[in-house]
């Protein structure tokens, strides 16, 4: 992983415009690049293959899991979309051209693209905060344990992605903690007002029905 930010961030200020209008060079939204091709059964973003599948599908599978089994899955779910997450970021990076909140602002539509939730990315103090509106890890999670409390955060793939995001856009290790999340409540994990009001910035876009936010925080391990 460390080997895929280091590129990522030399990347970050090469100027290349993948993906881009040749007279604007704003990058095209994901959503405009994704290409479906039936007679394979691909959906694809260039040579980067995605997966579209009900949250109650993936998230069912989590809530059957014991406890420890369940945090060990998780944990390596998250390690996964940091590593492999990376592939998408390599491509933001060249789109925007060496311009870091753009590649924020492209990360965050992305995830909007994908159907991972509506983000909010603000760089503060020195490190990412994130907060997701309607996560679909949140939303599986519901579904599938018919609206169990899940006693720990389970929006993993959202923490790796912010992690590969902050190793490029802060250059360093870093370190993410899932403050909040909508499905979770406050046991021995670092959660604190679960269901606190949303940002006055997410809350702009908020969904029907989608009163909490899951929050995350993503600092410089030396700052952490």
């Amino acid at each position: 992983m460390r080997a895929a930010a280091d590129g990522m961030t030399g990347e970050l200020h090469a100027a290349s415009a993948e993906g881009a209008s040749p007279e604007s060079h704003e990058p095209r939204a994901l959503r405009e690049r994704l290409t479906w091709d039936p007679a394979q059964g691909r959906i694809c973003d260039g040579p980067r293959r995605y997966l579209l599948m009900r949250p109650d599908v993936l998230m069912g599978a989590v809530v059957a899991m014991a406890p420890l089994a369940r945090r060990s899955f998780l944990s390596s779910m998250e390690e996964s979309t940091c590593e492999h997450g990376a592939d998408s970021l390599r491509a933001y990076a060249q789109m925007v051209q060496g311009d870091r909140r753009a590649l924020i602002d492209a990360t965050a539509a992305a995830a909007a693209d994908l159907g991972w939730g509506r983000w909010a990315i603000s760089l503060e103090h020195g490190g990412l905060q994130l907060e997701v509106l309607d996560s679909p890890f949140v939303a599986g999670w519901q579904a599938a344990s018919d609206g169990r409390v899940s006693g720990e955060p389970v929006c993993a793939p959202n923490r790796g992605m912010l992690r590969a995001l902050a190793d490029v856009v802060l250059e360093g290790h870093v370190e993410v903690q899932e403050t909040d999340c909508a499905a979770a409540q406050a046991q021995d994990v670092p959660l604190a007002h679960v269901t606190r009001p949303v940002s006055a910035q997410a809350a702009s876009a908020q969904a029907p029905g989608a009163t909490c936010a899951c929050r995350f925080t993503a600092r410089l391990r030396s700052a952490a």
